[in-house]
């Protein structure tokens, strides 16, 4: 039990260093004044991160679809650029993460996210461009200014691609 507690932190700070790193790349870009197409994404000149709640991307019940199991309530977690929400079987056995970045100018154009897809198997038919790292079970997608990571750890093994695509999909449609 210990050792799956502690992936579920290194799952979360992984996911965390992920954020930030993607964060860091495209702080320059953020400080531009924004265009019409950014303004009416988010009507105060800030980021859409300001209204959005995480966990309304990714819900509780989608989580429990993914367990198979029942989830607790969502953890979220905001900042400027970067929001989380992080789910878990109550019996602490099944973890879930949902990450995203808002890059005014376009997620495919952060510097960080193209290093990162480039290492990464390649997904198609996800966003405008998505990529899949088995070895962390994460799957992580840009589409218009967002990247969005989802990742977990379900059932006594990390998340497979097969099992993440359904929910990134319903996520993408949630996503302003």
């Amino acid at each position: 039990m210990k050792s799956k507690q502690v992936y579920f932190v290194l799952t979360i700070v992984s996911g965390v260093l992920l954020a930030t790193a993607l964060a860091c790349g495209s702080t320059a870009a953020q400080t531009s004044p924004p265009t019409a197409a950014q303004t009416e994404a988010a009507p105060s000149g800030g980021s859409p991160l300001d209204t959005l709640d995480p966990c309304s991307v990714v819900t509780q019940d989608d989580a429990t679809a993914l367990f198979g199991a029942p989830s607790i309530a969502g953890l979220p977690s905001k900042g400027d650029t970067t929001a989380f929400c992080v789910y878990a079987t109550a019996d602490n056995t099944n973890h879930f993460s949902l990450n995203l970045t808002y890059v005014a100018t376009g997620a495919l154009k952060d510097e960080d996210y193209k290093a990162l897809a480039s290492l990464s198997q390649n997904v198609p038919g996800l966003g405008e461009g998505a990529f899949f790292d088995p070895s962390i079970g994460a799957l992580t997608v840009a589409k218009g200014p967002w990247i969005m990571r989802v990742s977990g750890f379900v059932q006594g093994a990390l998340t497979t691609l097969d099992k993440l695509t359904p929910v990134a999909q319903t996520a993408l449609g949630r996503l302003p």
